[in-house]
């Protein structure tokens, strides 16, 4: 194999390595996806709590009235039942004002009930989603540090590997180095490919016999006159 292709194969092969490292850095899970959900249900607990602060202010304000008027009850129940109140009249009419006081308190109490209920599954719904919350925070964080190392770990050998590159790239012809590039970035494939069945091992076109024979003179750099792929015979 001709020298210069020897040293642009060699530099194929770091890219290979430096194409993969970075893939595989691409596919790490650094639990960003799953913060931005705990945020989201952050801001939603936040919402229900406030729902949970509405009900709670409704049911006191109606306990609060049930309240007040059961002291007024009592305190017309005593008027009636004192002995003090002779008059008839006085106190049918005291009667029905306890009765009419009774029927508001049964009111509010049936108004009252289902918000008792809401109350208690509001409640239950946010410790559900805390407890979902501090799960998968505790999930990001894992895969916060495991993405750390692990990246850590990736860009060392990237940065090793870059380095190997750019040594290699300086004892690569210039021409043929820009060449190679320029294949790379316009086919997103390998640049330097060898003769397979007598064909170009990139594009699959067939050779002529002469084109094959003439890949077996080392002292020039070869290409496929299809895709302008650097081509070599395999040793």
């Amino acid at each position: 194999m001709n020298d210069s292709l020897r040293i642009l194969l060699a530099v194929q092969e770091v890219d290979h390595l430096i194409a993969e490292l970075k893939s595989e850095l691409a596919t790490l899970d650094d639990g960003s996806k799953i913060r931005s959900a705990v945020f989201l249900a952050q801001s939603e607990i936040e919402k229900m709590k406030a729902s949970a602060h509405e009900l709670e202010k409704e049911i006191r304000d109606g306990e609060w009235e049930m309240q007040s008027i059961n002291s007024k009850i009592k305190t017309l129940e005593d008027k009636a039942f004192s002995g003090k109140i002779t008059n008839a009249k006085e106190l049918s009419a005291i009667e029905a004002d306890i009765e009419a006081l009774k029927r508001t308190v049964g009111k509010i109490e049936d108004r009252l009930i289902p918000l008792y209920d809401q109350l208690e599954a509001k409640k239950s719904e946010i410790n559900d989603l805390q407890v979902k919350i501090e799960a998968a925070s505790v999930k990001a964080e894992k895969l916060k540090q495991s993405y750390e190392s692990k990246s850590k770990s990736i860009n060392e050998k990237l940065s090793q590997f870059e380095q190997k590159r750019q040594e290699f790239a300086k004892r690569a012809d210039p021409q043929l180095l820009r060449k190679y590039e320029q294949i790379r970035s316009k086919l997103a494939r390998d640049a330097v490919v060898p003769l397979k069945e007598d064909k170009c091992g990139g594009c699959r076109m067939s050779l002529s016999s002469i084109a094959i024979s003439s890949l077996k003179d080392d002292s020039k750099v070869h290409s496929c006159d299809n895709c302008g792929r650097f081509l070599y015979i395999e040793e």
